[in-house]
C-alpha cells in the first residue's frame, strides 16, 4: 500500500497488500532475525509468525471499527478519520496521510461487500450493506471465487 494512499478513487491497495501477505512464502527466516520495514515502522523479529499475521490483524481491526461507526448513520470519511486515528490530534500534514489511509481502507471494505456507498445532498456516505440485498450477495460470491478460484460458485 502506498504511503501517500490510493492513486485512484476506487483503487483496492489494502486488499492488493494483504493479497500479497497471504501469498505462499520461502522458508521462514530464524525467529530473532530483526524486520526493518521502512524508516520510522516498529521493528521486529519472528517475519512470519507474529509478524504478518499481526499485520493483517491490524488491518482488520481498523475495517471493524469502519463498519461499526458506520451502522446507525452513514458517515463521510471526514467523520471516519477520528474513529480510526483517535490516539492524538493530527496537525494537517498527519490528517492528509491519515486520510489517504482512511480511504484504502474503506475502498477495501467497499470491494469487500461490508460497506455500500451513497451520495446524499452531494455527500458520499458509507454504511453497512443491506443484508440480503442483491448487490451484497453478488458481492459476497465474487469475493468467495476470487479467493476459491477451484470451487464452482454458481
Amino acid at each position: 500500500m502506498s504511503a501517500s494512499g490510493p492513486v485512484e478513487p476506487e483503487q483496492n491497495s489494502l486488499g492488493e497488500h494483504l493479497a500479497s501477505l497471504a501469498k505462499p512464502r520461502p522458508p521462514p527466516l530464524p525467529y530473532d532475525v530483526m524486520v526493518l520495514p521502512r524508516p520510522r515502522a516498529c521493528r521486529f523479529t519472528g517475519l512470519q509468525d507474529p509478524g504478518i499475521k499481526q499485520l493483517a490483524d491490524h488491518h482488520e481491526d481498523r475495517c471493524r471499527l469502519i463498519a461499526e461507526a458506520c451502522r446507525g448513520v452513514p458517515q463521510t470519511s471526514e467523520e471516519l478519520v477520528p474513529v480510526v486515528f483517535n490516539k492524538y490530534p493530527l496537525d494537517v500534514h498527519q490528517m492528509g496521510f491519515a486520510s489517504s489511509e482512511l480511504i484504502a481502507h474503506v475502498n477495501y471494505a467497499l470491494n469487500e461487500g461490508r460497506l455500500t456507498s451513497e451520495v446524499t445532498d452531494g455527500v458520499l456516505r458509507f454504511r453497512p450493506p443491506d443484508r440480503e440485498s442483491p448487490e451484497r450477495v453478488r458481492r459476497l460470491f465474487q469475493v468467495a471465487a476470487a479467493r476459491s478460484p477451484s470451487i464452482p460458485w454458481r
